[in-house]
């Protein structure tokens, strides 16, 4: 084989393994409706959190980045008129943030887009690591729908890679489903993360891959406290 033909084949590979050849289109940015947008920076917070306190992304950057916040429509598509729902939560619980924002355009699946996030609190928060600022985003006709689907976040990944479920479970054990398109359920055993207070906003983290990311539907979450059961929790993921 000749030189310039090996570098041919080389190049070729390098690009079909490239992790950038299975990134999302990125669509146009998601703003702020109806001056939504509300935040909160107390640490004297006494809190205990809600069970959804995240579904991201991992990243391997070590700190949080405010400008790169994205939206990921991996499972779900967005339609114009529907609404995009951000909750923000610091795992000490004493930053708390939402708003919402009316589509003003469809996104297809799987496409992307940057979600603008200004907060008066911006230097503190970009220098927490990704775990200890988390995001759960729903997507439905408001944000109390009860048909609403959850969408992924990111703090600036636009590559799909694994998932982490950020959890309020207070449970000795969870585990979670995970549930595509023809596919047999896969299961994951959660891990309790490092308590340094006794009030947090979350407890337990899930790990996880998809065979095909397009085609998930729903993760459902098992928890107990010791022979305990508690009751499941869903996310749906396609509408």
């Amino acid at each position: 084989m000749s030189c310039t033909a090996f570098r041919h084949q080389l190049l070729t590979l390098i690009i079909v393994l490239s992790p950038l050849a299975h990134s999302a289109d990125v669509g146009p940015p998601l703003g702020v409706s109806d001056n939504s947008f509300s935040e909160n920076f107390n640490p004297k917070v006494n809190v205990s959190g809600q069970t959804r306190a995240g579904y991201m992304i991992n990243t391997e950057s070590k700190r949080v980045n405010l400008d790169e916040l994205y939206v990921h429509f991996n499972h779900a598509k967005g339609a114009k008129g529907d609404t995009i729902c951000l909750r923000i939560a610091s795992k000490t619980g004493t930053y708390t943030a939402k708003w919402y924002y009316t589509l003003e355009n469809a996104y297809d699946i799987p496409q992307l887009a940057p979600a603008k996030y200004v907060s008066a609190f911006k230097d503190k928060l970009n220098k927490m690591a990704p775990q200890d600022l988390v995001v759960i985003a729903t997507l439905g006709k408001d944000c109390k729908h009860k048909k609403r689907v959850y969408v992924p976040t990111s703090w600036g990944d636009k590559v799909l890679k694994e998932y982490t479920l950020f959890l309020n479970t207070d449970a000795t054990s969870t585990e979670i489903d995970i549930k595509e398109d023809e596919q047999e359920v896969q299961n994951v055993k959660c891990v309790n993360m490092e308590r340094n207070k006794d009030n947090i906003a979350y407890d337990t983290q899930c790990v996880f891959s998809a065979t095909d990311h397009t085609k998930m539907k729903s993760i459902t979450v098992f928890s107990k406290s010791y022979s305990e059961d508690y009751p499941k929790v869903k996310f749906n993921l396609r509408n």
